[in-house]
């Protein structure tokens, strides 16, 4: 891995956001246990009533997950390519942390229904892929 240095961390961080998608994904049904409700009749508990439209809570979980996933697979891309590029560990360290801790920050604010936290967190998740995107942008331009 002399030619791609950051490529481990790369991984480190892509399982850890992977496993960030699923628990925040098994929260929706976690969420539907705890409201004792089902959307789907085949999906019913004993104690569990069905409902047309998922419950409020329910419906935060489920644009908790979605929020993170369109914002964790445009970043795992561009981190990608930064890698690509032949990025050092320490900068990718650097991107890769304040990313996968804004996205968790903002998920749990999200679901605690706290702003500005979550527009600010949001921002800072943004921006890191902003940075490498500047990065791999100014190394495709310098390339011959």
């Amino acid at each position: 891995m002399e030619k791609f240095p950051a490529f481990g961390v790369y991984c480190f961080f892509t399982l850890g956001l992977v496993v960030l998608l699923f628990v925040l994904d098994g929260l929706g049904g976690f969420v539907r246990v705890r409201t004792k409700t089902a959307i789907n009749p085949e999906d019913k508990t004993k104690d569990a009533r069905v409902v047309e439209e998922e419950v409020a809570d329910v419906q935060r979980a489920n644009r908790v997950w979605r929020n993170a996933f369109a914002n964790t697979i445009p970043f795992l891309i561009v981190a990608f390519l930064f890698v690509l590029t032949g990025a050092k560990k320490l900068d990718a360290l650097i991107y890769f942390s304040v990313f996968a801790g804004a996205r968790v920050l903002h998920a749990l604010v999200y679901m605690l229904g706290k702003q500005p936290w979550r527009t600010i967190f949001f921002l800072v998740g943004q921006t890191a892929t902003i940075g490498l995107a500047y990065h791999v942008v100014r190394y495709a331009i310098s390339l011959p």
